[in-house]
């Protein structure tokens, strides 16, 4: 399983309304750096899913 990430977001809780989107369609979900990475002078939240998902998650994330 290799983790890819799907989309950056703003904050924490923006990334846990899309791991439980995911979830509701039966994709697994990380978020890595909640609150803790500053890029860019934002503070961001990764969401990862395994490569396999990717593109089931890409039609549930369309921004991504």
């Amino acid at each position: 399983m290799a983790l890819v990430e799907l989309v950056r977001c703003t904050n924490s809780f923006e990334a846990a309304v899309i791991k439980s989107a995911l979830a509701d369609e039966g994709i697994d979900s990380f978020v890595f750096d909640a609150e803790m990475s500053w890029i860019g002078g934002a503070l961001q939240a990764r969401v990862m899913v395994d490569e396999d998902d990717l593109d089931r998650a890409k039609k549930i994330v369309p921004e991504s």
